[in-house]
């Protein structure tokens, strides 16, 4: 019971970090092509709570999947506790990743608010993203 237990919960983390991961990096996206097109905060929001909303979604189908193979009341209330707490650490990193891009694009908004383009993002990232 106990193998199949933690089997069950390292499948689970796996495939919980690498959602996470492409939730992070497909929310960064959006912002940049967001703020790129209209400096909008309200936008950006909203996308990132249908996008959080649509892979936890995913992320707990993936589970009942996993866990109705292996029929254990304890295995579904840890695998159902785990995705809970990653769900909600993901979902503060990514507020804390907004925040902190608002933040870098009104900063150089303000710094160079007499030229026009200044407030495109991609200015401010121009070694990270070259290819751009």
């Amino acid at each position: 019971m106990i193998d199949i237990t933690i089997i069950v919960i390292i499948i689970i983390i796996i495939i919980i970090t690498i959602t996470t991961s492409i939730n992070i990096t497909i929310i960064v996206i959006i912002i940049i092509i967001i703020i790129t097109i209209s400096n909008n905060i309200t936008i950006i929001v909203i996308v990132i709570i249908i996008v959080n909303i649509i892979i936890t979604v995913i992320i707990i189908i993936i589970i009942i999947i996993i866990t109705t193979m292996t029929i254990t009341t304890i295995t579904i209330l840890i695998c159902f506790a785990v995705v809970i707490v990653i769900v909600l650490v993901v979902a503060m990193s990514e507020a804390i990743l907004v925040v902190t891009t608002l933040v870098i694009i009104n900063q150089t908004c303000t710094a160079e608010a007499n030229r026009p383009s200044a407030c495109v993002p991609l200015r401010s990232q121009d070694n990270l993203h070259s290819t751009f």
